[in-house]
């Protein structure tokens, strides 16, 4: 398993800081001279004779991700190899998690009615692409200056791409307590 440090190099790229990280992969902030705006990189973990939901999440989130556009998600930037050193680089959207915000609750009704109708219109552009998110969770999204930004496609389904996960699995993935009751 090769070991990922500040300064190092991947494809260009290069590794600023570690971020905050899921179960499923690394986050870091990342810089490139082609490139005019914060990036991060995503890198999962992949151990050999390990799950492999992480590798077909990893390869649907690209796919979908690269599909994607507008505001309310993060700019694709590029890929990684599975055999080499898988990674994506996207967009860094900076803001306020809704994990975060959600920390000070109680809110004014008006901000829960602001953030609402944000993450309502971030949902609606996506299902316009084809694309239902699976795993709508507070982490998950960013409360940026452009409005609502959704993060992590690992769980996605886009109706013009094969479901890698579901063709699989019949277990439920995501959180549970932000499941769906039908994915249950």
């Amino acid at each position: 398993m090769q070991r990922f440090e500040s300064g190092a190099i991947i494809d260009g790229f290069e590794l600023v800081e570690r971020l905050p990280s899921g179960g499923m992969a690394s986050l870091w902030r990342a810089n490139s001279p082609q490139f005019d705006f914060p990036l991060v990189l995503k890198v999962p973990f992949l151990d050999p004779g390990g799950d492999v939901s992480v590798i077909l999440g990893f390869e649907a989130e690209e796919l979908i991700l690269r599909r994607l556009s507008g505001p309310h998600v993060p700019r694709f930037v590029a890929s990684g190899n599975l055999s080499e050193i898988p990674f994506i680089a996207m967009e860094f959207v900076a803001g306020t998690s809704l994990a975060q915000l959600i920390s000070n609750a109680p809110l004014p009704a008006d901000e829960v009615a602001r953030v609402g109708s944000e993450i309502a219109k971030a949902l609606a552009a996506l299902h316009r692409q084809k694309v239902v998110h699976l795993d709508l969770k507070p982490e998950n999204v960013i409360l940026a200056e452009r409005g609502a930004v959704l993060l992590d496609f690992g769980l996605a389904r886009h109706a013009e791409l094969p479901d890698l996960l579901g063709a699989e699995s019949s277990v439920p993935m995501g959180s549970a307590a932000y499941m769906a009751p039908e994915q249950v």
